[in-house]
């Protein structure tokens, strides 16, 4: 049984460099998903995010350090994203 890697914002912040208001904002904006379900996450933990959180955070950052925008951004991880799936 292999032992699932969480994340709280405070990490996705961290990794980011920015505040945990702009993880939440990009949450809001819907290029980063929400949180796991509470029957994901461990315990006591009032956000836990995957390695998926984190790729996907890892991109965007790629993507905005070419300073795109929030929209072009949102465009772009969602064509990745159907490019996955396909």
């Amino acid at each position: 049984m292999s032992v699932r890697r969480y994340y709280t914002i405070e990490d996705l912040a961290e990794v980011a460099g920015v505040s945990r208001y702009t993880i939440k904002s990009w949450v809001t904006a819907g290029v980063l998903p929400h949180a796991l379900p509470n029957k994901e996450r461990p315990s006591g933990v009032a956000y836990a995010y995957s390695d998926e959180h984190m790729t996907i955070l890892r991109q965007l950052l790629a993507i905005r350090a070419q300073n795109k925008t929030l929209l072009h951004i949102a465009v772009l991880l969602d064509q990745q994203k159907e490019s996955r799936v396909s």
